[in-house]
């Protein structure tokens, strides 16, 4: 995660980082290490941006890396829609692959507080199999509770 600020505008940027600083030092924090979620056509200047305030860009990596825990893509997708409507906001090509999913037998089910233990484990077994890092369960715990 990142601050939340435009990193387009170095002013804002600076002022938030000189705060986070005095906050981390007050800490003994030794780095401020950041993952912004910066949109496509804004990454260029947010990462002259972030390299003049000290940055160090670790660069990118095309698939799921050993590397890095955070994918480096986010899809934002509302969950406010049934089943259908969900699939349907899908483009073409990944709405053929769900529906190859579950028809191959892949199901889906929701589940309470307690599936996320499954969960969890299901995540570190395919991490270990395709050699990708995974969080531990109480970052699925968290992300749990705060969702309503």
């Amino acid at each position: 995660m990142g601050f939340v600020v435009d990193y387009s505008n170095k002013e804002a940027l600076n002022a938030l980082l000189d705060s986070a600083k005095e906050i981390a030092k007050a800490e003994k924090a030794y780095a401020i290490k950041i993952d912004p979620d910066v949109e496509v056509d804004k990454g260029t200047d947010a990462l002259q941006n972030l390299k003049a305030l000290g940055f160090k860009h670790k660069g990118f990596k095309e698939g799921l890396s050993k590397d890095y825990i955070q994918p480096r893509m986010t899809m934002i997708t509302p969950i406010d829609k049934n089943d259908d409507e969900l699939l349907n906001s899908f483009e073409r090509r990944n709405r053929s692959k769900v529906r190859l999913a579950l028809k191959r037998g892949t199901t889906v089910e929701r589940s309470d507080r307690e599936g996320l233990k499954t969960f969890a484990e299901l995540m570190k077994i395919t991490g270990e199999r395709d050699g990708f890092l995974t969080r531990d369960i109480s970052y699925f715990e968290n992300i749990y509770d705060a969702l309503p």
